[in-house]
């Protein structure tokens, strides 16, 4: 196994919590080799335009990654949107899709939950609505 995806949606019934910060328990425990290092990447997503638009960059946190510095702040984020962002009125929810993968090194090889937030650069959650994230788990050695 070098590498294998995982879809998250914040309206599974797999998901308990709210919208914007989800945890999602999975059929069966992901069980990684401990002789292996592993990263993660997010692949693309979706989450709901902020209302009152406000254009500010858009924040993806999972707990299975290792904590790196965001702003000085340490966090465990895994995306940030980078481009500009449409207005209720032009578009409910907001699509993406990372064309360069950033990986972060994971923290944890044994789980069977994930936890995800979306949160703005102010570190507010996202409104209620729809969100998703697409994994990629690989082996780096």
């Amino acid at each position: 196994m070098n590498s294998f995806y995982i879809v998250l949606n914040s309206d599974d019934a797999a998901a308990v919590g709210s919208n914007s910060d989800y945890t999602t328990t999975l059929a069966n425990t992901i069980n990684l080799n401990d002789n292996y290092t592993y990263e993660c990447a997010v692949i693309n997503g979706a989450y709901q335009t902020c209302d009152p638009y406000t254009n500010k960059q858009v924040y993806f946190y999972c707990d299975l990654v290792e904590y790196s510095y965001n702003g000085g702040a340490l966090e465990q984020i895994v995306n940030k949107t980078n481009f500009h962002q449409p207005t209720i009125l032009e578009k409910p929810i907001v699509h993406f899709e990372n064309q360069v993968k950033t990986w972060f090194k994971m923290s944890k090889k044994h789980f069977n939950t994930i936890r995800i937030q979306v949160k703005d650069e102010n570190g507010t959650s996202i409104p209620a609505g729809y969100s998703s994230v697409m994994l990629e788990i690989r082996q780096i050695q």
